[in-house]
């Protein structure tokens, strides 16, 4: 009888007895991939089996009975058992074709739907050749993403087969030439973990995979080094589908965490590593993160000894305040493709020198590099960042913006304290808020033009000291608090568009400023407009729309005749206070009802003009050089 025959009928009389046909497929669901021995389990199945949360796969087979995946005694699969009964083969082992007849092209193990990961640790594995061959490869995947592989391992002969950590080490027992069977113990190194699938195939292209495998010997909890972890060390949650790691709680010894972290937890991938390291201020060599993590918002942040940044799985999506608040970092790692937010990234990262490229898909660049004072150039900014608020705040090391792409729709604070920018960037049209934008940027001479969609410039050029020259203001612009504020060696000041509402503070302490613009009918707030402008010697028109001119003029002492104040101002304490060149009329509406000190710093004889009806200036207790004149 030839070999094959006699296989089928040593398996049909074990069969038998097992009562295989009356068993069907069947699905023991796990939260983890089981090791398998296989022992008291007679299963059958076409193509695909599933046992204790493991599916096994091959192709070629028609029907369960005869031609299928097949669990049995080992006896029934392999003719030279008698001489490797061993530990790892023993009992009942599983065969991807029952006939060896179907000639399979490949066999396959995973995860059940791919619900969790694993790390293979070992399995017992004989391979039957058919003329095509007894070398075999092997890869490990995590969904489509190959993770470790090895090609042309002999499994009749011992050895390491494969390089670095992703190495597969052969004891080879089995190597029968007269029964074509040849196999033994397959130990993976640490490389093989956080998979989902092992897919092995003939290193011969197209030739026949006829394996029987016995003793799979998975781990459920492993670190980024392919070993056990210890899970007291850390604290961490689960949504049913991934773990994430909220907390460091062993010791720090000369700068390192104890042992590794756990790419692996009760079978389920670590994704999230929120919080893991918070607050670890001895820290200072970042620890190995795994390749299935996605999150890393505040994963490090605040570990201010943290000297060196770990590498970035391709993975990752959210880098917001991964590194906040590691003011001892000097060295930014590679960001990878595919993280949209940056968002606080390097905050306070005073140490930081250089930036990293930023890739294509980051959107949210916002506080990214917030007080990186250390940093000298700034990076180029992706064409995919849309928001930019405070990314560069008080980077005073800067000397030079970056282009602006037209992607970006919020710039608020980018450029606030970076004293040493001499050169505005072109704001792209995209761009619709410009608030303290530049706002302390002291070496600032000349302002970029500003975008027509624009409409709050509060604060934009606030304190730019060395500001001469100032933009149009676009006509949709209505709100321009602070806008010019500290503005010294600005001498004209821009047309006011109409539209515009606030204009408190827009000009204080321009020092510089010698002529007032006109302020248009829709002006309502003139709050301290026109503060501390010492150089400014005529007043403008004030529209009838102006409700609140408190301290309009404080500090004005170039100021020599106040301007006609309409009927619905309601507020003019201390409009003029300290107006030491102020004197002759200032008529006082009706409908103020707030007149402290007004007058308060005045030195020069002054008239205060108001009607007998208007109670509130009646009862104004006037400094001796100002003369009340009821009418």
């Amino acid at each position: 009888m030839n070999k094959k025959l006699s296989k089928v009928v040593v398996m049909l009389y074990i069969i038998s007895i097992l009562g295989i046909f009356n068993l069907q497929p069947n699905s023991v669901l796990a939260a983890i991939p089981s090791d398998q021995l296989f022992d008291g389990k007679s299963l059958s199945g076409v193509n695909s089996l599933v046992l204790d949360g493991i599916r096994y796969t091959t192709n070629n087979n028609t029907d369960s009975l005869y031609n299928g995946i097949c669990v049995g005694g080992c006896d029934a699969f392999c003719l030279n058992y008698g001489s490797a009964n061993s530990t790892y083969y023993s009992g009942h082992a599983l065969t991807n074709d029952f006939s060896f007849s179907k000639a399979p092209t490949f066999f396959q193990i995973s995860s059940e739907d791919l619900a969790f990961n694993f790390k293979i640790n070992s399995m017992y594995y004989i391979a039957t050749d058919d003329g095509t061959g007894h070398k075999i490869n092997i890869e490990g995947y995590d969904g489509d993403t190959l993770v470790a592989s090895v090609y042309g391992v002999d499994m009749g002969k011992s050895g390491t087969y494969g390089t670095g950590i992703k190495t597969v080490t052969l004891e080879n027992d089995i190597n029968s030439q007269e029964d074509a069977e040849y196999g033994g113990l397959l130990t993976f190194d640490s490389g093989w973990t956080n998979i989902d699938t092992i897919r092995i195939t003939n290193n011969n292209n197209g030739g026949s995979v006829y394996a029987v495998i016995d003793s799979l010997d998975f781990l459920e909890n492993v670190g980024t080094d392919g070993r056990p972890v210890d899970l007291s060390l850390w604290n961490y949650s689960s949504n049913g589908n991934y773990y994430t790691l909220i907390g460091y709680k062993g010791s720090i010894k000369d700068g390192k965490i104890e042992g590794s972290v756990p790419a692996i937890i009760n079978g389920l991938p670590l994704k999230a590593m929120y919080n893991t390291f918070r607050d670890c201020t001895g820290l200072t060599q970042a620890p190995e993160i795994p390749n299935s993590v996605t999150n890393m918002s505040f994963t490090f942040y605040n570990c201010i000894g943290l000297k060196q940044a770990p590498e970035i799985p391709e993975g990752v999506t959210d880098m917001s305040y991964t590194f906040s608040g590691c003011t001892g970092l000097t060295q930014a790692p590679e960001i990878p493709e595919g993280v949209t937010d940056m968002s606080n990234t390097f905050f306070e990262c005073k140490g930081l020198t250089q930036a990293p490229e930023i890739p294509n898909s980051v959107k949210d660049m916002s506080y990214t590099f917030y007080g990186c004072t250390g940093l000298t150039q700034a990076p180029k900014i992706s064409n995919s960042v849309k928001d930019m608020s405070y990314t560069f705040y008080g980077c005073t090391g800067l000397t030079q913006a970056p282009e602006i792409p037209d992607s970006v729709k919020d710039m608020t604070c980018t450029f606030w304290d970076c004293t040493g920018l001499t050169q505005a960037p072109k704001i792209p049209n995209s761009v619709i808020d410009i608030r303290f934008t530049f706002c302390g940027c002291t070496g600032l001479t000349q302002a970029p033009e500003i975008p027509e969609g624009i409409t709050n410039m509060d604060y934009t050029f606030c304190g730019c000291t060395g500001l001469t020259q100032t933009p149009k203001i676009p006509k949709g612009v209505t709100s321009m608090f602070s806008t010019f504020a500290y503005c010294s060696q600005l001498t004209w000041a821009p047309e006011i568009p109409k539209g515009v509402k606030d204009m408190s503070w827009t000009f204080g302490y321009c020092t510089g400023l010698t002529q007032a613009p006109e302020i248009p009918e829709s002006v309502r707030n003139m709050s301290l407009t026109f503060y501390g402008c010492t150089g400014l010697t005529q007043a403008p028109k004030i529209p009838d729309s102006v409700t609140d001119m408190s301290w309009t003029f404080a500090y004005c002492t170039g100021l020599t005749q106040a301007p006609e104040i309409p009927e619905g101002v309601i507020d003019m304490s201390k409009t003029f206070y300290g107006c030491t060149a102020l004197t002759g009329n200032v008529y006082i509406p009706d409908s103020v009802i707030n007149l402290d000190n007004i007058f308060s710093g005045t030195s020069k004889p002054i008239n205060m003009v108001y009607s007998s009806t208007n109670k509130v200036a009646g009862a104004y207790s006037a400094p001796g050089n100002v003369t009340k004149i009821e009418y």
